[in-house]
């Protein structure tokens, strides 16, 4: 009985050795050049745990791709927060939403979202990895609700619509921003950052 915590612990100090390794392998060469061997031999991890916990190659990669949005959704919403928190007024809010949004104009902006994409995409072809993403954007919007709540509770904001529905309309308009990524027009996407910014304006109503 007193060993099942013990296995437990091995067994994600072992998942979270290979996720480092091959979040190294896929940033170095990218997901087609991805190679399996190369991680199996770095990590010094077997073949059967990388199979036992990912199912194949292209498990990893999608897990290695999902631990890094869960890390970037999770210090951007914490931004947020904190600029609700801390914000003395909705056209401050406002302005503090704009700004995060221009900074994702270009380089890891572009490359989280295509990254989100293509991991949505791959999950309509697999259960667990569209269990994991649903967790994950289930836990966000929780978060982001709370965030309307402290803007709200605090007289700054007015949403003008339930509270769950802005939160996922919020985040689903940050990842089709990848319409306008494929371009790769900065003209285009200052356009559309502006329509974005009316939209949230639009939505949580600054006071």
């Amino acid at each position: 009985m007193e060993k099942r915590p013990v296995k437990r612990s091995d067994g994600l100090r072992t998942i979270s050795k290979i996720v480092e390794f091959a979040a190294k392998e896929l940033d170095e060469v990218g997901a087609v050049q991805f190679n399996l061997d190369r991680v199996i031999e770095k990590s010094g991890v077997s073949r059967g745990s990388i199979y036992h916990h990912f199912g194949d190659r292209d498990g990893l990669i999608v897990a290695v791709e999902i631990s890094e949005i869960v890390q970037i959704l999770t210090s951007g919403n914490e931004r947020m927060r904190r600029l609700f928190s801390e914000a003395h007024s909705g056209e401050e809010i406002i302005r503090g939403i704009e700004a995060a949004i221009r900074a994702g104009i270009h380089g890891r902006g572009r490359n989280y979202r295509r990254r989100r994409i293509a991991s949505l995409a791959t999950a309509q072809h697999s259960p667990a990895i569209s269990q994991a993403l649903a967790e994950v954007q289930v836990s966000e919007t929780d978060y982001w609700v709370e965030t309307l709540r402290i803007g709200a509770g605090k007289g700054l904001i007015q949403p003008c619509e339930p509270l769950v529905g802005t939160a996922d309309v919020i985040q689903s308009l940050l990842v089709g921003r990848i319409l306008v990524d494929i371009l790769d027009d900065d003209e285009r996407d200052g356009t559309w950052v502006l329509a974005a910014i009316e939209v949230f304006r639009a939505l949580l109503r600054p006071q």
